[in-house]
């Protein structure tokens, strides 16, 4: 705690003397960032804690007993799909979209408030982990290869069968494409490259989640739901650090028995 109050000490004191340089484009804001880093601890935590105790492993009597009548006609799809190579690739994608964001690093202008940008990268990838994990655990929604006889048993047995909703991997690739496809708007506006940053920022994750649908490890809502959940995410961390952005704010609020976040967004 000691550690984490120094830290915040810190960083409110960089935010400081950040503000005296009027060319900045992002500034440490003590109750977003705080809010931020809370919660992503929080719920990235509250994971690591159900992942192996709120969640069972699958018995033979329920695989056996599963059946493709229960899943949305919109969904069923998925349940016919088990491409290992697929499931490979979109982790290869996958990673390749988290790092895309250091793209970024070869901009004189970036390199400038390389740390500022660096937080708010942890922000972004630590609360779409801690959301999405929660989401898994509470929604407890059986993976598509579940349902499909070319699917290995041993592999149903899992605990992780139970973690299809939303797909990480496409949040992840989502949430990291869009943060940096935001960053790069930000500084360059007027850019010609616009158009192409942002077309690849929405393709990445896309390609992401078509992979996991082909390797039967999510359905299409899945995906959906973990590509929108990123994007969100990858959005919103930048706008709410920007200079001089009075349109955007965050707060928490809570008590003896709850707590959360309130979000203002002021639209033209």
């Amino acid at each position: 705690m000691k550690r984490f109050l120094i830290l915040i000490i810190f960083l409110q004191a960089y935010n400081l003397l950040a503000q005296q340089d009027s060319s900045r484009m992002y500034n440490w804001n003590t109750g977003i960032d705080v809010a931020l880093l809370t919660s992503g601890t929080v719920l990235n935590t509250y994971f690591l804690i159900e992942e192996p105790n709120g969640q069972r492993f699958i018995s033979l009597e329920e695989i056996r007993s599963v059946s493709r009548d229960e899943i949305p006609s919109f969904d069923v799809s998925a349940t016919y799909n088990w491409n290992k190579t697929a499931s490979n690739w979109s982790d290869v994608v996958q990673v390749a979209s988290v790092v895309s964001p250091f793209l970024l690093l070869k901009s004189e202008r970036v390199r400038a408030e390389k740390w500022m940008i660096a937080l708010m990268g942890f922000e972004t990838l630590a609360l779409n982990q801690g959301i999405s994990g929660f989401l898994k655990v509470s929604i407890d929604r059986k993976r598509p290869f579940v349902y499909n006889d070319d699917a290995p048993d041993e592999l149903k047995y899992r605990r992780q069968v139970f973690y299809s909703f939303p797909s990480a991997h496409t949040s992840a690739s989502a949430a990291a494409t869009f943060f940096g496809a935001t960053v790069y708007s930000h500084y360059y506006p007027e850019s010609k490259w616009k158009p192409l940053v942002w077309a690849t920022a929405a393709t990445l994750p896309a390609i992401t989640g078509y992979l996991r649908y082909e390797g039967g490890k999510h359905f299409l809502t899945d995906v959906a739901g973990g590509y929108i959940l990123g994007a969100a995410i990858g959005i919103l961390v930048p706008n709410l650090h920007k200079v001089s952005n009075e349109k955007v704010s965050i707060n928490t609020f809570g008590g003896a028995d709850m707590m959360g976040l309130s979000l203002y967004w002021m639209i033209d």
